[in-house]
């Protein structure tokens, strides 16, 4: 299990801007480089690093850590680097600068390779793995867990019980080439493109009643509810016209999935919330939505309560 061993968080607000969350072993300590680009935590027990990027988010940041997950995605499935290129030509996801910015890393990603697969790094868990067969997705259909093999993680005292759920997309008509990783939503796998489902906002028929695009997700079973962590597109083309598709944003609780109860909106749209349920809820379904048609896509949700 994960656990937070600090946290940063808005003098004037209160808000948590930041948190460390560290799968087993415990750092002692935690230290920046010099010239406050670097994060470093020395793990003694397990005799390794962890480093993370510190640097203020910037669009040259963004776009570096976009091509670095689009990179790591996209070498599982290629055959050979000229097969990574091309996948990242082909690409309907990744940015004119993140495409450019992953051909330029192309090779280096492709050389730390072993054998056809990634080497994981002394100094990191490395990325959890992805489904190397894109699902089908139609509305309405469940879909079931994925196994990233990722470690679960922790908020305070809750677990993250959204490992073990199943969920499906509530919405008029999907996008299908652009559905084709939904499995990841609540996987925890490390290496996500920029969205893992592309809800298209209209339908067949335009006087039907479709209900406004939204997924359900199904716990295992009826849970006490603390936070949901709710990741919206990650994305550097139209990064605030796509981000602002979210506004508005509702959380609804339901034990039988036809009563439900509305717990949260979005006062703007962010690209994460972090949503606390002080009241703690007990429920076994959540639906996560827009309150009107529109058109929604996100990266990945997390629930933590027992």
């Amino acid at each position: 299990m994960g656990q937070t061993v600090g946290s940063n968080q808005n003098t004037d607000t209160g808000r948590e801007m930041l948190s460390l969350e560290f799968a087993a072993a415990t750092p002692e300590c935690v230290v920046f480089s010099k010239d406050g680009a670097r994060l470093a935590a020395p793990m003694f027990e397990t005799g390794t690093i962890r480093i993370w990027d510190a640097r203020p988010w910037s669009k040259d940041v963004e776009i570096e850590s976009l091509s670095r997950g689009a990179l790591q995605f996209l070498t599982k499935r290629a055959g050979s680097l000229e097969e990574l290129r091309d996948r990242i030509k082909e690409s309907q996801s990744l940015s004119k600068e993140v495409k450019e910015r992953s051909m330029e890393w192309s090779e280096r990603f492709w050389n730390a390779r072993d054998g056809g697969r990634a080497v994981k790094a002394a100094s990191s868990p490395g990325p959890a793995p992805i489904p190397l067969d894109p699902i089908e997705v139609r509305p309405g259909e469940w879909i079931p867990p994925y196994e990233s093999g990722a470690p679960l993680r922790k908020r305070g005292e809750f677990d993250e019980i959204s490992r073990q759920a199943s969920y499906k997309i509530q919405s008029g008509q999907l996008i299908q080439d652009r559905n084709k990783h939904a499995a990841l939503l609540l996987s925890g796998a490390d290496s996500l493109p920029g969205f893992v489902f592309h809800t298209t906002g209209i339908t067949d028929d335009p006087e039907a009643n479709a209900p406004p695009p939204g997924i359900i997700i199904r716990l295992p079973d009826v849970s006490t509810i603390a936070a949901i962590r709710i990741s919206n597109r990650r994305t550097n083309a139209n990064a605030e016209q796509l981000r602002d598709r979210a506004a508005g944003l509702s959380i609804w609780i339901s034990d039988d999935e036809s009563n439900w109860r509305q717990v949260w909106q979005a006062e703007s749209a962010e690209y994460e919330w972090l949503v606390e349920l002080k009241d703690r809820p007990r429920a076994k379904f959540i639906k996560i939505g827009l309150p009107t048609r529109g058109v929604l896509h996100l990266r990945e949700v997390v629930v933590f309560g027992r």
